[in-house]
């Protein structure tokens, strides 16, 4: 291209320096528009893609519209990284196998990235703990937290007792990691999250954020239940997000003794949470009844087809610039 300018400047020069100037100029200006329009090109790209992050649409019909243009149908499991962190009002107005798809097409996302953080988590516990003879203070103290957040350790062990535990010992707290840092079933959790909180209509959803009936001791950070019978120190937890109501339900599961035979049967059958509800008995007051209707919310709106779903790259997101629509911006 620079030659081809030079060759023009040299048929319309009329002297050898006038010769040499212009057509450096030529090829310096070439040069600059094409590194210019480069430039452009990158910043018109960067601004069209759309990342993963959370979003806040709160209409059904928003939703439905987002999950068409994001080519997510129901029973899909590759899916798309779409964290809307708000349950639409609207969906008990909805026939009940749509209510079952906005429902999983909202909390399905944020299920799935909560088991990868615990995933992560994991992953990251087991390489400290299996170095935490030469950590740093910070990283053994960090470890330590983690095994007494998921009550591997008694709240009074410290950073010495850690580094001197015995082979046995190292064994069994390896062990109780694998064990009890997991994901839940995504098909189970939303099987749970539809029935405690009715499609995410129940009073607790829409003043507490709370999925799963989490109880709480304290006053402040709780609300009592209208027709409540039980003791008087038992609240419905308050959560800012679903989100944080999400990872409170996974870390209950995943430490409370009440669900140890839960953890038995996912650790043998990690992939079958039709065999996993039958770790549920302590979870309500009504014990077989319970497990039943579990089973049925598995089966019947079809919550277990997400039994092995994952998330998708961000990239798909990107078919949302798409949209004219102010329902999406």
């Amino acid at each position: 291209m620079c030659g081809r300018v030079a060759q023009l400047d040299r048929a319309l020069a009329s002297g050898a320096k006038g010769r040499g100037f212009e057509s450096r100029l030529a090829c310096h200006f070439s040069s600059l528009r094409f590194l210019l329009f480069f430039l452009l090109l990158l910043l018109l790209l960067s601004s069209t893609t759309i990342h993963a992050k959370d979003f806040s649409f709160s209409k059904s019909q928003e939703i439905l519209y987002a999950m068409k243009i994001l080519d997510f149908s129901p029973g899909d499991t590759s899916v798309p990284p779409f964290f809307n962190t708000v349950l639409p009002q609207d969906i008990k107005k909805l026939e009940a196998q749509k209510k079952a798809w906005v429902f999983s097409a909202v909390l399905l996302p944020l299920i799935l990235r909560a088991n990868n953080q615990i995933i992560e988590e994991r992953v990251g516990t087991t390489a400290l703990f299996k170095e935490r003879e030469s950590l740093s203070e910070e990283k053994i103290t960090q470890l330590l937290a983690v095994l007494k957040k998921y009550k591997i350790a008694q709240k009074k062990r410290d950073v010495e007792w850690l580094k001197s535990i015995s082979e046995k010992q190292h064994n069994q707290i390896l062990h109780q990691i694998n064990i009890k840092i997991q994901p839940i079933s995504p098909a189970l959790t939303l099987a749970q999250a539809a029935l405690e909180s009715g499609w995410g209509t129940s009073r607790f959803v829409r003043i507490a954020n709370n999925l799963f009936g989490q109880h709480t001791t304290s006053a402040r950070y709780g609300i009592r239940p209208k027709y409540w019978t039980g003791g008087h120190n038992q609240n419905i937890k308050i959560f800012s997000s679903v989100c944080d109501s999400i990872a409170a339900y996974m870390l209950n599961l995943n430490r409370n003794q009440a669900y140890k035979s839960y953890r038995t049967i996912r650790f043998k059958h990690p992939a079958k949470p039709q065999f996993h509800i039958y770790g549920f008995e302590k979870y309500s007051e009504i014990g077989e009844e319970y497990i039943k209707r579990l089973k049925t919310m598995l089966y019947h709106y079809k919550f277990i087809a997400y039994t092995n779903a994952t998330l998708d790259t961000p990239e798909r997101l990107e078919r949302l610039s798409q949209l004219k629509s102010f329902y999406i911006y």
